[in-house]
């Protein structure tokens, strides 16, 4: 008798598994796998950074000499406003002959029109000359259709300038 070497059987699987049953393993694996997994760190949201200083609000101070002084009192500014608009409609028209005495007007309808305001507004009547001699000039002059023209839209343009005064 040839004997025929004595070749092991395959060996029996432990658990016969369905391949229908295999997708259902699989998922409670990773199921399990989930549940069971160490945690892991969860990132911190980054604190938010201080918020800015609020800073408030500062006008910004006119450029204008004669705003300037008045700057922070808008009443007495428009107050001043329409004695120049009054003094423009005024060299408008021909009742003033000369420079002369068109600042000599000013100069007294401002005293008695401002008297309560002596000294309360420092600089403020050396700022009004100041703009207003560039235009009418320290001599005496007839005023004639330019030079009147002149002046009164000096004269407005300081009342514009006044009106903005905040």
């Amino acid at each position: 008798m040839s004997s025929a070497p004595d070749v092991p059987a395959p060996p029996r699987p432990l658990v016969a598994i369905d391949p229908q049953t295999m997708p259902w393993l699989l998922a409670g694996a990773v199921v399990l796998y989930l549940f069971l997994r160490p945690p892991q760190a969860v990132p911190q949201p980054q604190p938010l950074p201080p918020p800015s200083p609020v800073v408030p609000y500062q006008p910004v101070p006119p450029t204008d000499p004669v705003a300037r002084v008045l700057a922070g009192y808008p009443a007495e500014a428009n107050e001043l406003a329409e004695f120049f608009a009054a003094g423009a409609e005024l060299v408008a028209s021909t009742s003033v002959p000369s420079t002369g005495a068109l600042r000599d007007a000013y100069s007294q309808a401002g005293r008695s029109a401002f008297a309560g305001w002596q000294g309360r507004f420092p600089g403020l009547a050396q700022a009004i000359d100041e703009q207003l001699k560039s235009t009418l000039g320290l001599d005496d002059k007839p005023l004639d259709a330019a030079s009147r023209d002149a002046a009164s839209r000096a004269f407005s343009a300081l009342a514009g300038r006044l009106r903005e005064v905040r």
